[in-house]
């Protein structure tokens, strides 16, 4: 747009996007029975999210696309898309089969069971 003219518009068809690879933060805890996780993905909704576990690691993707304002056309700048990527070296004797994870308000609560092997038991003992 020229500074010297008040009626001059310069409208982009196709904003340059750009992605931006973001490494999200994350909480952690373990349980008696399972370890849980927390992970801050601000934008990110199920369609838009990958979570994979192969050989202990848990890996987490996911994207967004970038800021929309109803009703109007970028005509200057970047729009930024953001590409969250995150993995976990899980422990052994966790059961893959049962983990379970769900998203809102841009966290995603993951929850990895710990195998009935894995679990920690109390014995008991008897006197002799």
């Amino acid at each position: 747009m020229s500074q010297n003219s008040c009626c001059e518009q310069a409208v982009v068809q196709e904003p340059n996007v750009q992605t931006v690879v973001v490494t999200p933060r994350a909480d952690g805890w373990e349980t008696e029975d399972a370890y849980v996780l927390s992970v801050e993905m601000p934008g990110v909704d199920d369609a838009h999210l990958e979570v994979t576990l192969e050989k202990n690691v848990l890996a987490i993707s996911g994207t967004t696309d970038g800021p929309q304002f109803n009703g109007l056309q970028p005509i200057a700048g970047n729009v930024a898309r953001r590409q969250y990527e995150r993995s976990f070296r899980l422990p052994e004797g966790i059961d893959a089969g049962q983990l379970d994870g769900s998203i809102r308000n841009g966290v995603l609560s993951l929850r990895v069971p710990k195998s009935q092997q894995s679990m920690r038991r109390k014995i008991s003992v008897r006197q002799a």
